[in-house]
Protein backbone atom coordinates (compact mmCIF):
# COMPACT_ATOMS: atom_id res chain seq x y z
CA UNK A 1 0.00 0.00 0.00
CA UNK A 2 2.65 2.17 0.62
CA UNK A 3 4.68 1.24 -2.13
CA UNK A 4 1.74 2.28 -4.61
CA UNK A 5 0.94 5.67 -3.03
CA UNK A 6 4.79 6.22 -3.30
CA UNK A 7 4.61 5.54 -6.60
CA UNK A 8 2.10 7.59 -7.45
CA UNK A 9 3.60 10.33 -5.83
CA UNK A 10 6.52 10.06 -7.50
CA UNK A 11 4.52 9.93 -11.09
CA UNK A 12 3.14 13.09 -10.06
CA UNK A 13 5.95 14.87 -9.21
CA UNK A 14 7.86 13.87 -12.99
CA UNK A 15 4.61 15.02 -14.56
CA UNK A 16 4.90 18.69 -12.63
CA UNK A 17 8.79 18.84 -13.40
CA UNK A 18 7.71 18.14 -17.19
CA UNK A 19 5.05 20.82 -17.17
CA UNK A 20 7.54 23.27 -15.79
CA UNK A 21 11.24 22.25 -17.42
CA UNK A 22 9.62 20.33 -20.18
CA UNK A 23 10.75 16.66 -19.78
CA UNK A 24 11.39 14.44 -16.64
CA UNK A 25 14.21 14.04 -14.52
CA UNK A 26 14.63 10.56 -15.52
CA UNK A 27 14.58 10.89 -19.02
CA UNK A 28 17.59 9.35 -20.87
CA UNK A 29 18.45 12.80 -22.71
CA UNK A 30 18.13 15.19 -19.36
CA UNK A 31 20.57 12.72 -17.88
CA UNK A 32 23.50 15.62 -18.69
CA UNK A 33 21.48 18.37 -17.37
CA UNK A 34 22.66 19.99 -14.52
CA UNK A 35 19.32 22.28 -13.55
CA UNK A 36 20.32 24.96 -10.93
CA UNK A 37 23.86 26.07 -10.22
CA UNK A 38 24.54 27.12 -6.92
CA UNK A 39 23.77 30.89 -6.66
CA UNK A 40 24.07 33.58 -4.39
CA UNK A 41 22.16 36.74 -4.91
CA UNK A 42 22.85 40.15 -3.28
CA UNK A 43 22.96 43.85 -3.23
CA UNK A 44 24.82 46.79 -2.41
CA UNK A 45 23.70 50.32 -2.58
CA UNK A 46 24.47 50.90 -5.97
CA UNK A 47 24.72 46.97 -7.27
CA UNK A 48 23.10 44.15 -7.49
CA UNK A 49 25.80 40.83 -7.66
CA UNK A 50 24.68 37.24 -8.24
CA UNK A 51 27.56 34.68 -7.90
CA UNK A 52 26.68 31.44 -9.91
CA UNK A 53 29.19 28.37 -8.77
CA UNK A 54 30.18 26.27 -11.56
CA UNK A 55 33.94 24.72 -11.32
CA UNK A 56 35.34 22.96 -14.54
CA UNK A 57 33.29 25.47 -17.31
CA UNK A 58 35.88 27.22 -19.35
CA UNK A 59 34.03 30.73 -20.52
CA UNK A 60 34.27 29.54 -24.37
CA UNK A 61 31.80 26.85 -23.11
CA UNK A 62 29.33 29.81 -21.19
CA UNK A 63 26.45 32.23 -22.13
CA UNK A 64 25.33 34.87 -20.09
CA UNK A 65 22.34 37.26 -21.04
CA UNK A 66 19.51 38.93 -19.83
CA UNK A 67 15.91 39.25 -20.86
CA UNK A 68 13.23 41.68 -18.96
CA UNK A 69 14.30 41.73 -15.16
CA UNK A 70 16.03 38.22 -15.29
CA UNK A 71 19.52 37.25 -15.98
CA UNK A 72 20.00 33.87 -17.51
CA UNK A 73 23.03 31.56 -17.50
CA UNK A 74 23.61 28.65 -19.82
CA UNK A 75 26.72 26.41 -20.28
CA UNK A 76 28.35 23.19 -20.70
CA UNK A 77 30.92 21.17 -18.46
CA UNK A 78 33.07 18.42 -20.44
CA UNK A 79 34.38 15.66 -18.62
CA UNK A 80 38.02 15.29 -18.84
CA UNK A 81 39.30 12.48 -21.44
CA UNK A 82 40.27 9.10 -19.89
CA UNK A 83 42.91 6.95 -21.22
CA UNK A 84 40.87 4.49 -23.02
CA UNK A 85 43.96 2.25 -23.27
CA UNK A 86 43.95 2.42 -18.98
CA UNK A 87 42.16 -0.48 -16.84
CA UNK A 88 40.10 1.16 -14.61
CA UNK A 89 36.81 1.16 -12.83
CA UNK A 90 34.62 3.98 -10.86
CA UNK A 91 34.34 3.09 -7.39
CA UNK A 92 32.31 6.51 -6.88
CA UNK A 93 31.22 8.96 -9.38
CA UNK A 94 29.46 12.30 -8.04
CA UNK A 95 30.58 14.70 -10.39
CA UNK A 96 28.40 16.30 -13.06
CA UNK A 97 28.96 16.69 -16.64
CA UNK A 98 26.86 18.32 -19.50
CA UNK A 99 24.03 21.09 -19.93
CA UNK A 100 23.42 23.43 -17.15
CA UNK A 101 21.21 26.59 -17.17
CA UNK A 102 19.86 29.02 -14.16
CA UNK A 103 17.61 31.73 -15.02
CA UNK A 104 17.55 34.19 -11.92
CA UNK A 105 14.83 36.97 -11.55
CA UNK A 106 16.33 40.26 -10.45
CA UNK A 107 14.47 41.87 -7.72
CA UNK A 108 15.62 45.72 -7.90
CA UNK A 109 15.71 47.84 -11.42
CA UNK A 110 18.43 47.49 -12.90
CA UNK A 111 20.82 48.60 -15.81
CA UNK A 112 21.08 45.29 -17.39
CA UNK A 113 23.07 46.72 -21.18
CA UNK A 114 25.94 47.25 -19.26
CA UNK A 115 26.12 43.99 -16.92
CA UNK A 116 29.31 42.88 -16.46
CA UNK A 117 30.51 38.81 -16.20
CA UNK A 118 33.86 37.91 -14.46
CA UNK A 119 34.35 34.21 -14.31
CA UNK A 120 37.21 33.12 -11.82
CA UNK A 121 37.94 29.79 -9.88
CA UNK A 122 34.79 28.11 -10.68
CA UNK A 123 32.65 31.40 -10.13
CA UNK A 124 30.52 33.31 -11.89
CA UNK A 125 30.01 36.87 -10.48
CA UNK A 126 27.15 38.43 -12.97
CA UNK A 127 27.14 42.90 -11.52
CA UNK A 128 24.44 44.84 -12.48
CA UNK A 129 24.05 48.66 -11.81
CA UNK A 130 20.93 49.47 -9.87
CA UNK A 131 18.63 51.91 -11.93
CA UNK A 132 17.85 55.02 -9.16
CA UNK A 133 14.37 55.44 -9.29
CA UNK A 134 13.41 59.33 -9.52
CA UNK A 135 10.89 60.11 -7.13
CA UNK A 136 7.74 61.02 -9.41
CA UNK A 137 5.94 64.29 -8.18
CA UNK A 138 2.93 64.58 -6.08
CA UNK A 139 -0.02 66.82 -7.59
CA UNK A 140 -2.95 67.45 -5.10
CA UNK A 141 -5.75 67.53 -6.92
CA UNK A 142 -8.42 70.37 -5.64
CA UNK A 143 -11.83 68.70 -4.87
CA UNK A 144 -14.97 71.08 -5.58
CA UNK A 145 -17.97 70.25 -3.62
CA UNK A 146 -21.07 70.01 -5.90
CA UNK A 147 -23.43 69.17 -2.65
CA UNK A 148 -26.20 71.04 -1.97
CA UNK A 149 -26.55 72.11 1.84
Amino acid sequence: MILEQMALLQEEIERLFERLFGYRPHDAEAEDIILFPETDVYETEDHVVLLFEIPGVKVEKLRVYTTGNTVIVEGFKTNEKLDPSANFRYLRAERHFGRFRRVVEVPTPCNMRDAKAILKNGVLKVKLQKIQERRRPVYNIPIISEESE
